[in-house]
């Protein structure tokens, strides 16, 4: 007798800092050092072990901002194979 046994990779989540992208500065204005975001993706565990933290696109729209400190959403982008679970 034989039977069939599905054997796929692992589930998992790992954790990155990844530094923002900031676009779109009026001209005039510099941006300075920004903080890192850490973001959490889920994905199977293989997946999760060849993702480098600069695959993560983290963007952040300063459009229209003056001068001053803002406080603003991000847009995540994760690598293909992997979903963003929470950013902080």
């Amino acid at each position: 007798m034989r039977i069939t046994v599905s054997v796929q990779p692992a589930k998992g989540e790992q954790t990155f800092l990844v530094v923002p992208q900031v676009r779109n500065v009026e001209a005039g204005l510099a941006i300075g050092q920004s903080d890192p975001v850490s973001v959490t993706l889920a994905g199977d565990v293989p997946t999760l072990r060849a993702v480098a933290a600069e695959s993560i696109i983290v963007i952040v729209d300063a459009q229209g901002l003056d001068a001053g400190l803002h406080l603003l959403p991000v847009a995540i982008t994760p690598p293909v194979g992997t979903s963003v679970v929470r950013s902080d």
